[in-house]
């Protein structure tokens, strides 16, 4: 009740402020309007957020995508097609790159020491980048938990546990559904020198594993005659066929 009393004198307050502006200035409605947004937002000290501005870009070339914003106007959408596409290719690029790099030392490692070369190849392998993704989502949740927490200025649950493992876990695997994601406001410059490796080391996570359960797919039919091996011996059996009825 409290509450709501302030606010209804809050809010006479500002009605009567705004009916002097527009009364002595003699403005028209849609002026009238103009001035309403400047007072209630305080619209003519707004600056412009290139942090904020990075972070959308960020999520653009990742294809994370959040949709808490979107351009509207017909310059940002030509500006997000091309110079967008272009982005996502080059980090695709250099996520593979990355990622072959940081598998070709991991198994090196596991292939030069006795008791973990059963890590290199296989299905262990397979458990291992999935243990090593899962570990990572958690510890990414963690960072998220914490950066809300001291931007929050409060130690409450804003952002709870679960909230933060489930935004880790869309960002990592880019589904980005929006329901959380990275306030621009509170984003800032400090934190582009460490948010893009952070994402993209998660990528590698995501890629490694994808490529080792691919590698055991394959393993798994390794030893499979291949279709062109089957249809091969099957013309060779009717050339036979054919011989033996024309002898």
């Amino acid at each position: 009740l409290q509450y709501s009393t302030n606010f209804q004198n809050s809010f006479e307050s500002f009605k009567q402020e705004l009916n002097e502006a527009t009364n002595d200035n003699n403005f028209t409605k849609e002026e009238s309007f103009f001035v309403a947004v400047v007072l209630a937002t305080g619209a003519d000290q707004c600056k412009t957020n290139t942090a904020g501005g990075s972070l959308f870009w960020l999520t653009i070339m990742t294809t994370i995508g959040y949709g808490n914003t979107a351009p509207i106007t017909a310059g940002g959408r030509m500006l997000v097609v091309f110079g967008g596409l272009l982005c996502i290719i080059l980090f695709t690029a250099l996520t593979g790159q990355a990622g072959s790099i940081v598998l070709a030392i991991v198994d090196d490692f596991f292939n030069r020491t006795k008791y973990l070369k059963f890590l290199a190849k296989g299905l262990p392998s397979c458990l291992f980048w999935l243990v090593v993704l899962a570990l990572y989502i958690a510890f990414f949740g963690a960072c998220a938990l914490g950066g809300s927490r001291n931007r929050q200025g409060s130690t409450d649950d804003i952002f709870s546990l679960n909230d933060s493992i489930w935004f880790s876990f869309i960002t990592l695997t880019t589904v980005g559904l929006g329901d959380y994601h990275i306030s621009h406001e509170e984003f800032e410059w400090i934190d582009m020198f460490y948010l893009p490796l952070l994402i993209l080391f998660g990528f590698v996570c995501v890629a490694n594993l994808v490529l080792k359960v691919g590698d055991y797919i394959l393993e798994m039919f390794e030893d499979e005659e291949s279709l062109e091996d089957i249809l091969r011996e099957c013309n060779k059996q009717n050339m036979h066929f054919v011989q033996g009825e024309e002898e």
